[in-house]
């Protein structure tokens, strides 16, 4: 007799059809688990960013009497008339290097700041960009990773450029005056995704945006042991990913200009941002530090301002108590803050 042969046998084409659908499923229920979980770290790493940037202001704070300035720009104050010819002369004098240059020896970049050509005297004005001192490019060309949220792509492409220069004018609310670099020499600068707090609309004068006064504006002088509504009430760092269109960015921010953002127009991202005020690729949240050094997501909410006329919202003025150092407020910030 012959001895059995043994016998192999293939999928069919169903078979394999079923088999190939079910890894399809798999997969499809497995890769927004992956981004979960991936978000989760990234976030987690944000926050630990700007624990690491409240606890170098909280020094800084400690060594100085006072926080670092918001930022070198212009000085002293001249009021916002862009006919005026001598306006620009004034706007263009002065470094405009902002708050976390001023930080770097308490975030482990001392190498960084020594090698800085900058006056740091806040009472001195005058001045050229910091960007025209060739050892001054050089160290803001440096990729910090403190400077980076993970989520942000902080380093993808830009079409407009990046902001080496901004000032907001404290006597005209809701204007800006920015300059840039355009590609490819904006993708060799240094960005950053973190600003300081500057309130609804600085240290203004007008009587219903100067309620809501933050501890960043041009040349301040805030200090810590003088914020009237509590440190843990208002906010100090927060983030920001600049100038975005339907998710393309437009504009970046150098980590050496870094001034502040505005709480007046919302929380805004993941896909949309304007670069005057605050905003994430996190899902629901914008992450800050707030003045008391706590790390907190505050949740968009309705937060979003759609300009002058338009009716406000309890969400909105929840951000500004949350922006302003001395409001006064007392609504229940847990709305947006659980």
């Amino acid at each position: 007799m012959k001895p059995n042969l043994l016998q192999h046998r293939g999928f069919t084409l169903v078979e394999m059809l079923v088999v190939i659908a079910i890894m399809a499923i798999l997969i499809g229920l497995l890769l927004p688990a992956v981004q979960k979980v991936r978000e989760a770290a990234n976030r987690t790493r944000c926050a630990n960013n700007l624990k690491q940037i409240g606890l170098a202001a909280h020094n800084y704070d400690s060594a100085h009497g006072r926080l670092p300035p918001g930022n070198l720009g212009p000085y002293p104050h001249r009021p916002y008339n862009p006919a005026d010819p001598a306006y620009f002369a004034w706007y263009f004098s002065a470094p405009h290097v902002g708050a976390l240059a001023f930080l770097l020896p308490y975030l482990e970049h001392e190498n960084i700041y020594r090698q800085l050509n900058v006056n740091w005297d806040i009472d001195s004005p005058g001045g050229t960009g910091w960007w025209t001192d060739a050892n001054n490019w050089t160290m803001g060309t440096s990729r910090l990773r403190v400077f980076e949220c993970p989520s942000a792509d902080t380093y993808g492409s830009v079409s407009g450029g990046t902001v080496v220069r901004l000032y907001y004018p404290p006597d005209a609310p809701l204007h800006v005056t920015f300059g840039i670099f355009k590609p490819p020499t904006a993708n060799e600068i240094g960005l950053t995704n973190y600003l300081g707090v500057g309130g609804a609309f600085l240290d203004t004068p007008d009587p219903y945006w100067g309620k809501w006064v933050g501890l960043f504006s041009n040349r301040s002088r805030t200090s810590l042991a003088q914020v009237p509504d509590g440190t843990s009430n208002t906010l100090l760092f927060g983030e920001s990913f600049c100038h975005v269109v339907n998710g393309n960015r437009i504009y970046s921010i150098a980590w050496m200009t870094a001034p502040y953002c505005l709480t007046s127009g919302g929380l805004m991202g993941p896909r949309e941002a304007y670069g005057a005020f605050f905003s994430s690729r996190h899902p629901n949240v914008v992450q800050f530090c707030f003045a008391d050094g706590s790390v907190r997501g505050v949740q968009r909410g309705s937060t979003l301002w759609n300009g002058p006329g338009t009716p406000t919202t309890n969400d909105w003025l929840v951000l500004q108590q949350l922006g302003g150092m001395r409001d006064g407020g007392t609504m229940d910030m847990s709305t947006l803050v659980p």
